[in-house]
């Protein structure tokens, strides 16, 4: 009798815990909050890709109820990175009318039905809402197969022009170039953002000069690379745009780089600029041929690429009172110019109000790099990184000199508190990364560490009273490259473990360590190698 109690109570306990996950809250949460959560689980940093375990798709595989509310949500569904299908490729051995090829073919045909499908489904889900699309087929495909199949997702993707906001797209052959160019402004009333990504074929420049597409009325955010004709030929409204991206390495080997004058032409007619990253090369004695000043009242963020000695002549009739973010980088080198570096320019018009700054500062002089550091006194973000060009010939054969041996250990130096405490360059630098810090020592970079979170520490335990001058801010985030092989007497991650359990995000890489060969002895080498015909005759 006891026995079949227990057992009735074990039962009704099972039963009561099962439905205890009825009343979690989450369960208990409303659906438009739940919408809400849904929102920010897709990625941040690309459209939503069509994969079951990533969001939003992997929402609706949860449970009924997340799969209700996540299909009702068009938001989720507003976004979409549409991947080109790789078709099957025969073997060489087999021809290409096999029945095992054309079995394999008839089934990929079919999954790229379904693909089609699931695309036109995944953009209905998301209403009448704007949609981000991005579409970057690779070049390396098979001409004949991919053109076709790039040709219907072009025609899906049109279907919905009405209502592109982002459109991110890769153009492969000259008739995808022709047909997007040719798409009118009035096909196209809320796109706001184009990135256009051109290969190096023949893409119809002509087609583009009068483009409706570069004309959207609501067109703000503008990037291009390997673009067919040079921007500054270009029929557009420039004054609408915000943001203007035309940074591309490999415009110059088709000499299609901006040179001053376009330069110079087109900030003149970008009023309205928020961020522009932009590449100049120009001959060696060039200068702007105009001293008129050019008013950028709303320009935060600058990228620029310096290819033109006579930068400078530019940068000095800029008007930029609300810069704070500056790229620089130079194809040059210190010792071939014949004046200060145009980076020293740009910043005598900002104020000292520069937060962010990213260089090579390998390619500068210790005083140039002083200075530099003593025009940001509000830095908070420092980044060494190299040039999207890489080196140059002439900075390559310099890299062994001792300018580029001392140059990071310097910098450090000059941002690390004085042994007094009451002085320290950039003394509100939070973040600092040095992706390519050549002949950094693992010591010296420590030394800096610690110097550096050390006089935060000092300040937070005494007070102003001793340290008024210096209000030094603690590293948040530090992110190091080393090239030199690792240490193995200096355990920097461990003697940072303090700041980093306090909230320190460090991250720090090394080359792999080089390994010793032991040496072999080759029975067949400096033998000749067997020819075919010598194959073929031994059987």
């Amino acid at each position: 009798m006891l026995d079949d109690l227990k057992n009735q109570r074990d039962a009704l306990g099972e039963i009561i815990y099962e439905h205890y996950r009825l009343l979690t809250p989450i369960r208990r949460m409303p659906d438009d909050i739940l919408s809400e959560i849904f929102l920010w689980c897709l990625p941040d940093k690309h459209n939503a890709v069509m994969s079951a375990s990533e969001a939003p798709l992997l929402l609706g595989r949860v449970c009924s109820r997340w799969r209700y509310v996540a299909y009702r949500t068009p938001r989720l569904w507003a976004t979409l990175h549409i991947p080109l299908p790789i078709p099957p490729s025969p073997n060489i051995l087999l021809s290409n009318q096999s029945l095992q090829f054309q079995q394999v073919s008839e089934a990929f045909e079919e999954k790229y039905q379904n693909h089609c499908q699931a695309i036109r489904e995944w953009f209905a889900r998301s209403g009448s809402r704007p949609l981000s699309i991005s579409f970057n087929p690779k070049e390396s495909f098979p001409s004949t197969t991919s053109n076709e199949q790039i040709r219907k997702y072009f025609d899906l993707i049109l279907e919905y022009s009405h209502r592109w906001r982002d459109l991110e797209i890769s153009i492969t052959a000259a008739e995808f170039s022709t047909f997007l160019a040719s798409i009118s402004s009035n096909a196209v009333p809320l796109l706001e953002s184009l990135h256009l990504k051109f290969f190096r074929r023949n893409m119809q420049p002509d087609a583009w000069q009068c483009s409706g597409l570069l004309n959207a009325p609501k067109l703000r955010v503008l990037q291009v690379s390997q673009f067919p004709c040079r921007p500054s030929t270009l029929n557009v409204d420039w004054s609408r745009l915000t943001h203007l991206i035309i940074a591309d390495s490999g415009a110059t080997l088709r000499n299609r780089n901006l040179n001053l004058t376009e330069a110079q032409r087109i900030f003149v007619q970008c009023k309205h600029l928020v961020h522009c990253s932009i590449d100049i090369m120009d001959v060696p004695d060039a200068t702007c041929d105009s001293s008129e000043p050019i008013s950028l009242p709303h320009l935060v963020s600058l990228d620029v690429v310096d290819g033109a000695k006579g930068l400078s002549t530019l940068f000095r009739n800029l008007y930029v009172p609300a810069l704070r973010s500056i790229s620089y980088h130079t194809t040059l080198w210190p010792t071939t110019r014949t004046q200060q570096s145009p980076l020293f320019v740009l910043l005598s018009g900002t104020n000292g109000q520069i937060t962010s700054f990213s260089t090579d500062i390998h390619l500068f002089t210790y005083q140039e790099v002083l200075e530099i550091f003593n025009s940001m006194p509000l830095l908070k973000s420092f980044s060494n990184r190299r040039s999207r060009f890489g080196h140059s010939r002439e900075q390559s054969r310099m890299r062994g000199c001792p300018i580029y041996k001392d140059v990071m250990k310097a910098v450090l130096d000059l941002l690390s508190p004085s042994p007094d405490g009451r002085s320290c360059l950039c003394p509100r630098l939070l973040n600092i990364d040095l992706s390519d810090s050549l002949y950094l020592k693992e010591e010296d970079a420590l030394h800096f560490l610690r110097a550096r979170l050390g006089a935060s520490d000092i300040q937070m335990s005494v007070g102003c009273s001793s340290f008024e001058t210096m209000d030094v801010a603690r590293l948040t985030s530090v992110s190091i490259t080393f090239t030199l092989e690792r240490a193995n007497y200096l355990d920097i991650q461990k003697a940072l473990e303090p700041y980093v359990r306090e909230g320190l995000k460090l991250n720090l890489s090394f080359p792999h360590p080089r390994k010793i060969s032991p040496g072999i002895i080759n029975p067949l080498s400096g033998l000749p190698k067997y020819q075919a015909s010598d194959i073929l005759w031994s059987f």
